[in-house]
């Protein structure tokens, strides 16, 4: 999927008016089409403005992952030290073995509380 196509899902799945979001750009509604319709790009500052405005990231809104989960997520804190963020940093510079033994932990906290 392309960029304009992604403005337009996200428009679409939040059930807004492509005025709303040009308000919200502070652009003009044919600017906005022109995106959705990829005769223009948005420049930097106006892709992160939609990001912003959709709370995705984005790298999503160019395609180049498809996790569309809210962006805001990744900052919330599951401790007093630790967010998503943090976490998922941390867990890029394990081992492979360390990664198992997470990997196995996961699944057991997966599993049904009945089976455990």
């Amino acid at each position: 999927m392309n960029i304009g196509q992604m403005i337009y899902e996200q428009r679409k799945s939040k059930r807004l008016r492509q005025e709303d979001v040009a308000q919200y750009l502070h652009v003009s509604k044919s600017t906005l089409s022109n995106y959705e319709n990829n005769i223009h790009e948005p420049d930097l500052d106006t892709l992160v403005s939609l990001a912003d405005f959709f709370d995705v990231s984005t790298d999503y809104l160019l395609g180049r992952t498809n996790l569309s989960c809210n962006f805001s997520m990744i900052n919330q804190s599951l401790t007093d030290r630790v967010t998503f963020a943090s976490l998922i940093e941390q867990t890029s510079h394990l081992t492979s073995r360390e990664l198992q033994y997470l990997l196995y932990t996961y699944e057991l906290l997966s599993r049904p509380k009945e089976s455990l």
